[in-house]
């Protein structure tokens, strides 16, 4: 799956550094164009795709630190200290390591790209459930949840997450023992919301990490309407 398009412009005195860049290895969810502007000269970065600048000139550094460009990141090749604007700089004069070196950046710019995609895709799908979804931490921390949880509660889903003891629908003795059993738990909860007190079914479960250990809970409510 493409997650991420990235042009690059090899702006570098050197041919066989431009040809290292270019044997690179392609993560599989990104896509890399070679600009054939290499001279410096672009200073506009369309906002539909990402751009990676690669100079051995210090002035082009210098003019692109006075971008502001969300989607720009530029590598400096040759000496020069890193700094938190930089996304690296390679002081090598091999061939093979700038293979290299444009690899992991590339690999860590496809991370980037997966993490991105799979939050928004989660938020996405939980905001379609009319019902509130909800997933904490192991100690009770809010991480994620839906709009529609945000509404029952009658708070912006910002002062939500990062916080513990919020108007909940289950209690953490609940959460705990879903923990400690990997095991989903049902019951029910009340809540005080901007339309009163209303009584919810609730289903709690653990999740856990690549390792099998349980590091937080998921959980999702329906109101129960007087009929059920």
């Amino acid at each position: 799956m493409l997650l991420l398009s990235i042009t690059v412009y090899a702006e570098l005195r050197q041919e066989k550094f431009v040809r290292a860049l270019k044997s690179v290895f392609e993560p599989d969810n990104v896509l890399l164009e070679f600009s054939d502007r290499t001279d410096g000269s672009v200073t506009e970065f369309p906002l539909d795709r990402a751009h990676m600048v690669i100079t051995d000139s210090y002035d082009r550094i210098e003019q692109l630190r006075g971008m502001s460009c969300h989607n720009l990141r530029y590598i400096f090749v040759g000496t020069m200290k890193l700094s938190d604007d930089l996304e690296d700089v390679w002081d090598t004069d091999s061939p093979a390591e700038i293979t290299a070196r444009f690899e992991r950046v590339l690999q860590h710019s496809s991370y980037q790209a997966a993490a991105w995609f799979f939050e928004h895709t989660l938020y996405n799908t939980i905001d379609t459930v009319s019902g509130p979804v909800w997933f904490k931490r192991a100690d009770g921390i809010h991480t994620m949840v839906n709009r529609a949880f945000a509404d029952t509660v009658g708070k912006k889903r910002e002062d939500i997450i990062g916080r513990g003891e919020y108007p909940a629908l289950c209690t953490r003795a609940d959460e705990e023992t879903a923990i400690s059993t990997g095991q989903a738990r049902t019951g029910e909860g009340t809540l005080m919301t901007a339309d009163g007190k209303k009584r919810f079914a609730t289903c709690i479960a653990p999740l856990f990490d690549m390792f099998g250990n349980a590091y937080g809970t998921v959980g999702c409510a329906h109101e129960i309407k007087d009929k059920e």
